[in-house]
C-alpha cells in the first residue's frame, strides 16, 4: 500500500518540503510521482521516519552503472547517476566479476573521515 506525501506530512508533522528533501534516502522503487503528488511505499514510510529522528542513521542512496572491477577484489567502479566520474563502490566478495555492465543500487555514506560508497542488495 502507498501513502501520499500530503498525508505523511500530516502523520509525521512536518512539510512537504521536507519529505521531498529526504528523497534521496530511498531507492527509485520506493517512491513514485513529482512534487505534491508523490507517493511512498510502506518500507519507505520506515525510512523516512528514522531518517526525521536521525539523520545520520539513514544513508544516501543512489544508483548507477558498474563501469569495471577495481585491483583490490572487494571494489568495482560505479558511475553514479548524477555525479559526475566514476566511484569506488566496496562490495561483497562473492559478488566479484558478476556485476559488470549491471544496474546497483548504492549507499553513500559520509563522515567526518570523507565519503564512501557501498553496495545495496
Amino acid at each position: 500500500m502507498k501513502i501520499k506525501i500530503d498525508t505523511l506530512a500530516g502523520q509525521l508533522g512536518t512539510t512537504v518540503n521536507d519529505l521531498l528533501l529526504l528523497k534521496e534516502k530511498l531507492t527509485e522503487e520506493q517512491w513514485s510521482g513529482r512534487g505534491k503528488n508523490t507517493w511512498f511505499t510502506e518500507d519507505a514510510v520506515e525510512v523516512l521516519r528514522m531518517a526525521l529522528d536521525i539523520p545520520e542513521i539513514v544513508p544516501n542512496k543512489a544508483r548507477g552503472r558498474v563501469l569495471f572491477g577495481a585491483k583490490n577484489p572487494n571494489y568495482v567502479y560505479v558511475k553514479l547517476d548524477g555525479k559526475d566520474g566514476k566511484v569506488p563502490v566496496c562490495i561483497p566478495r562473492r559478488m566479484q566479476n558478476k556485476l559488470d555492465g549491471k544496474n546497483i543500487n548504492v549507499e553513500i555514506i559520509t563522515d567526518d573521515k570523507g565519503t564512501s560508497y557501498r553496495y545495496v542488495k
